[in-house]
């Protein structure tokens, strides 16, 4: 945003909520979705997820509801 000398502000209150998520075939048998749901645990429970977050977010744990429980 520096690039283009845009400011930005986080609203304090959301517009909307959305959970992203990853769709896989139903007929893949290669186990992403189990491999994939571990990595995104284990970033969370060693940090690396707020890291990420806290780079662009001033408050990221404000972020990461129900991040805990998908997959």
């Amino acid at each position: 945003m520096s690039d283009y000398d845009l400011e930005y502000r986080i609203l304090d209150e959301p517009l909307l909520t959305v959970r992203l998520g990853v769709a896989f075939a139903r007929t893949d048998t290669r186990g992403l979705e189990a491999e994939l749901s571990q990595v995104f645990a284990e970033m969370r429970a060693d940090g690396t997820l707020e890291s990420i977050l806290g780079r662009y977010l001033d408050e990221p744990q404000r972020f990461m509801e129900g991040s805990a429980d998908a997959g």
